[in-house]
């Protein structure tokens, strides 16, 4: 499974993929794995970034709970 945890940082800063990447991603069938971070702007980040993708481009997306440190150690 892959983790965007480094898009999640990006895409917080205001740097996005284009829409036309993300729909051919999500068109692949491949599902977007989060990383479930346990902080709480971090939860909202990846929760609303999910609901992004999931309903503005029809992916399939899921998070993988777990610390912090744990995450980054991944």
């Amino acid at each position: 499974m892959r983790s965007l945890l480094p898009a999640l940082g990006l895409l917080a800063l205001g740097v996005a993929a284009t829409p036309a990447q993300a729909a051919g991603y999500c068109e692949s069938g491949k599902t977007v794995t989060f990383a479930g971070i346990d902080w709480d702007s971090g939860a909202f980040l990846t929760e609303a970034i999910k609901a992004i993708l999931a309903k503005g481009y029809g992916c399939k997306v899921d998070s993988i709970p777990g610390t912090t440190v744990l995450l980054e150690q991944a």
